[in-house]
């Protein structure tokens, strides 16, 4: 029952049985008149009647006594009577009392009924609604609920907001399988097409060729080891091997692999670090994946003659890798949601690229694992900046290795 009802239901119910005590104590107080009153008027009766009997009383008042004996005999008869009318008074009191009770119960009852069961209708038909596939069905309170807090009122708001977010689910549910579809789409149409014009002697069979549809395999390899990832970490599936590491060593490793890369685009690739080592307990593959698409991210979008900077920094209880890049930059819109899947910010961030548009999406859930975050932003000498903060956790084989 929720709080306006039950204190409907304790006012309701308190005047009922102060009416109830107050009609049996007014009942109790004329029953006691009624039977006092009668023995004040008897006592002085069978004084006079025995005065007369023994024949005390002056022969010349006889007649006035006797007549006055008469009156009181009828009075108290009378006043009998009125204590019986008395009697019936209070019990019909009582029955009203009852009554009225009764009625007032039904009543409170048919109102916290309705009061009730008004949201819990609402709810029931709009679950009814959206299990027919009608997401956007809500529970339209009646009109006195929709600002309350009573339980009933705050259950059919927490369902509306559980019916918003299903919802958004199902249409980001619906995007998503639309971009896989796209993204499989695009090589395999591309790969259907060069192998096409092998076949009709359109471009010659050789290395170049092959490399061409090489490139495409691997992007199809990629994307679905990506959406592979993701899947798992939906699923909590997706475990973390922590280890004693090096992040320096790391990203290091990984800046390395890139150089050739660079080198071949016209960019300068740089690596920083305040400290030769930056020991924590971490999956080490796993941050070198971070790592990897941050830098394919930077080096895919920079123009030739740009710079990617990598730069690892200790702070107090934690560890900061960031990847910087003069590149186009990134829209205001693009720094909030440039972490979900499928989302190209620009035409210059596009499918052009190459990417599978899940690798910052990728990034977001690895760093949060290892109960980090990640953050974008623009420089302010122009370009993108993703800085990722993680917790610098320890243990005694991790101080031990980067001792030795």
């Amino acid at each position: 029952m929720n709080r306006l009802a039950t204190r409907l239901t304790l006012v309701i119910v308190g005047v009922a049985l102060l009416t109830t005590l107050l009609a049996l104590l007014q009942g109790y107080l004329f029953e006691r008149q009624a039977q006092e009153l009668p023995t004040a008027v008897r006592d002085p009766l069978m004084a006079i009647t025995d005065g007369l009997e023994q024949e005390r009383t002056p022969e010349s008042l006889r007649p006035q006594f006797e007549a006055l004996i008469k009156g009181l005999t009828q009075n108290y008869e009378e006043v009998q009577a009125l204590g019986v009318r008395f009697s019936r008074l209070r019990d019909q009191v009582l029955v009203l009392s009852i009554g009225v009770l009764v009625i007032l119960s039904v009543g409170l009852a048919l109102f916290l009924a309705r009061r009730i069961s008004g949201p819990i209708t609402a709810v029931a038909g709009a679950a009814a609604r959206i299990a027919e596939g009608d997401l956007s069905a809500r529970a339209e309170l009646p009109h006195y609920a929709r600002r309350s807090r009573d339980e009933t009122a705050v259950l059919a708001h927490h369902f509306n907001a559980m019916a918003a977010a299903l919802e958004q689910l199902e249409r980001e549910r619906q995007a998503l399988i639309a971009d896989i579809a796209h993204e499989l789409r695009t090589p395999l149409t591309i790969l259907q097409g060069q192998l096409d014009a092998i076949q009709d002697g359109i471009v010659p069979f050789n290395q170049g060729e092959l490399g061409k549809l090489d490139a495409q395999t691997e992007l199809l390899s990629r994307l679905i080891d990506d959406l592979r990832t993701l899947s798992l970490a939906d699923a909590k599936r997706l475990t973390l091997e922590r280890v004693p590491t090096d992040l320096v060593s790391v990203a290091r490793r990984v800046c390395d692999s890139f150089r050739e890369k660079a080198q071949r685009q016209g960019l300068t690739l740089d690596f920083r670090s305040t400290a030769p080592h930056a020991p924590f307990t971490a999956d080490p593959d796993r941050l070198a994946q971070v790592l990897t698409n941050l830098l394919e991210n930077a080096v895919r979008y920079t123009p030739s003659g740009g710079w990617v900077g990598v730069s690892v920094k200790t702070l107090s209880g934690g560890l900061k890798l960031s990847v910087e890049d003069t590149g186009p930059g990134l829209s205001h819109e693009a720094q909030a949601r440039v972490f979900e899947r499928f989302y190209r910010a620009e035409t210059s961030r596009g499918r052009a690229g190459g990417g599978s548009g899940l690798g910052l999406a990728i990034v977001r859930t690895l760093v949060e694992l290892h109960g980090g975050r990640v953050e974008a932003h623009n420089r302010a000498a122009g370009g993108a900046a993703f800085h990722v903060t993680l917790p610098q956790v320890q243990d005694a084989q991790t101080l031990i290795k980067m001792g030795s």
